[in-house]
């Protein structure tokens, strides 16, 4: 919803963007959410991915996955994307 401020903060700071508002979108028994609309093309998330790995990584080396560890990460991603 609209009103998560820190999710908010952590999308902008991965390169996304608010495009609107959807205005009372959300229904739930104690009245209406607004919903916030939001999207990141290929070449904001590669500028803002830069700084992402500077503030987690410093000046040091990026970890590099394991075989394995694409393995979870892909089954998990299939597994979602399956979800009704």
């Amino acid at each position: 919803s609209a009103e998560n401020e820190r999710a908010w903060r952590l999308y902008q700071f991965l390169g996304w963007v608010e495009e609107g508002v959807r205005r009372k979108h959300w229904v739930h028994p104690g009245g209406y959410d607004d919903v916030r609309v939001i999207s990141v093309l290929p070449e904001e998330f590669e500028e803002a991915r830069k700084g992402v790995e500077k503030k987690l990584y410093g000046d040091g080396p990026i970890p590099a996955l394991s075989e394995d560890q694409v393995a979870v990460i892909r089954e998990c991603v299939k597994n979602r994307a399956r979800r009704p």
